[in-house]
């Protein structure tokens, strides 16, 4: 069953079931750094509760990026950025990500109650092999993940 919803500036078309479903056929994030490890230990933690209804509502599995790309040092709260796909298109909305030059582009995202940011786009990146094929939005993010797990050494 399709739905759609506004959020911030981008309305958007998506098949949660579907979603659901091939997200049930995606391996988890297998990297091994400390930063990584620490992101699975937090599970839920690592994203705010209306972020996670978001998730929810959308058919995304919170433990399952496509990516996550760390800044900051380990062992402290970890901001990390990194993005889902959903079965699904852009309605209305300025994607997120703006191109700045011939061959650049700049994340242009919104703030989101909890979340450093979030934005919608349909630039696609590392698509799960599941989700190849399908129309997709890309939900990119930017937390902030609480360290839960021992400090890696210096």
């Amino acid at each position: 069953m399709e739905g759609s919803m506004q959020v911030g500036r981008w309305s958007i078309r998506f098949d949660p079931e579907l979603t659901r479903e091939l997200y049930a056929k995606t391996a988890s994030i297998s990297c091994e750094c400390s930063d990584c490890v620490n992101f699975r230990a937090a599970g839920e933690r690592a994203f705010a509760p209306p972020f996670l209804h978001l998730l929810t509502q959308l058919g995304v599995e919170p433990s399952k990026p496509a990516e996550l790309c760390h800044y900051g040092a380990s062992g402290e709260p970890m901001p990390p950025q990194g993005w889902f796909h959903v079965v699904g298109h852009l309605e209305t909305g300025r994607d997120a990500w703006q191109q700045t030059g011939q061959d650049t582009y700049s994340l242009d995202p919104e703030p989101f109650p909890g979340m450093t940011s979030i934005g919608f786009t349909s630039r696609l990146s590392q698509v799960p092999e599941p989700f190849e094929g399908h129309p997709l939005v890309q939900l990119e993010f930017e937390t902030t993940v609480p360290w839960v797990t021992a400090a890696p050494l210096a």
